[in-house]
């Protein structure tokens, strides 16, 4: 299956929730990865926009096993693990999920691989910004940066990179 349309960023985020409600905005729990596309913790990924506000052109594809890597014409690419009981929720902070979008655990609960690609978020103030999302269920599986070349990226990992302390 898969779905054309777009999704709203709200303060550079957009979000993909396990079991939830209305979207809310990360907390004060610490992210298990980090790479200025997504970051992940144990039942919520965060996707970092270019764009601060507005709208983000967005594909999804729903797979029954993994697809193929393509990282020609996206500028970042990465993947995480979320394991659900009931559903996996694409949407904007503070809204219920918006109509229309697809439900990410196609496959019923269980384990789920969730790769984001992105293109333009570098000039997202002057042509639209592109997301590429596909989902296949399998066994929990570590994060992974596939590719990280765009500067709105290069920009959040430096600033992530100074906020952590030296060892």
């Amino acid at each position: 299956m898969s779905y054309d349309g777009s999704i709203d960023a709200d303060h550079s985020t957009y979000l993909i929730d396990v079991d939830a409600g209305v979207l809310q905005p990360p907390g004060g729990e610490r992210w298990e990865f980090d790479d200025g596309l997504i970051a992940v913790r144990p039942h919520q990924m965060c996707v970092t926009t270019g764009i601060d506000d507005g709208e983000v052109k967005l594909h999804i594809e729903l797979h029954d096993t993994q697809p193929p890597v393509t990282l020609d014409n996206w500028d970042e690419v990465a993947e995480a693990s979320l394991t659900c009981q009931a559903s996996l929720t694409l949407g904007e902070l503070f809204t219920d999920p918006r109509p229309g979008l697809p439900q990410l655990a196609a496959h019923g609960p269980g384990s789920y691989r969730i790769r984001v690609s992105a293109r333009g978020r570098d000039t997202a103030h002057e042509f639209p910004e592109e997301h590429s999302i596909l989902c296949w269920p399998t066994p929990q599986a570590p994060p992974m940066s596939l590719k990280l070349t765009d500067q709105s990226g290069a920009r959040y990992r430096h600033r992530l990179a100074q906020r952590r302390p030296s060892i």
